[in-house]
């Protein structure tokens, strides 16, 4: 029996950004879990994974990363993040939309 399970890497990418997603601004052992996996892998990303993934990580500074930890963690796969996408030639898709002031 093959247990092995075939999926092409645009559909990978897509399984690994909703893993971001999930675990951004959480405060579990998931965002280590998360993290330490994309940076295990980001060479075998497709150039629109990790351009995703840039964008969503800054785009969480809007509403904070978690613990302090957790800050950690998503500024190292950040910087990892940067430094494919420079090896790699890619632009940065995040644009800051939002004003600095606060709501009331």
């Amino acid at each position: 029996m093959n247990n092995t399970i075939q999926i092409d890497n645009e559909h990978m990418g897509d399984v690994l950004i909703s893993a971001v997603r999930y675990a951004l601004g959480r405060r579990t052992h998931i965002v280590s879990t998360v993290t330490n996996c994309m940076i295990n892998h980001v060479s075998a990303m497709t150039d629109r994974t990790i351009q995703v993934m840039e964008r969503d990580i800054l785009e969480q500074e809007r509403f904070g990363y978690g613990d302090s930890c957790d800050y950690m963690d998503w500024m190292k796969l950040l910087s990892v993040l940067k430094t494919e996408m420079e090896k790699r030639g890619l632009k940065s898709f995040f644009v800051k939309w939002w004003s600095e002031e606060v709501e009331p």
